[in-house]
């Protein structure tokens, strides 16, 4: 069982990412980035949980969040034919 010590780092640690996937998807909502920077920053932030805590048993599934997929989505659409 894990000590009172190491569940605060966790969570230390998660609310971290959180701030960082948040600050990534208002940069992208928010900006005019190609669409190749905007690729770049989600490929980037994606990697972030194994920076974090590389033992951690992290989901690898390429689904993303309702929110982060309709950001997404509404950042593409001048790039579509």
């Amino acid at each position: 069982m894990a000590s009172q010590q190491e569940i605060l780092e966790e969570n230390r640690k998660v609310r971290r990412l959180q701030f960082v996937v948040n600050l990534v998807l208002n940069v992208v909502a928010q900006s005019e980035l190609p669409i190749e920077e905007a690729s770049e920053l989600v490929a980037n932030t994606r990697k972030l949980p194994w920076a974090f805590s590389p033992t951690r048993n992290w989901p690898t599934t390429s689904s993303t969040s309702p929110s982060s997929s309709a950001c997404w989505r509404k950042n593409t659409e001048s790039f579509r034919g």
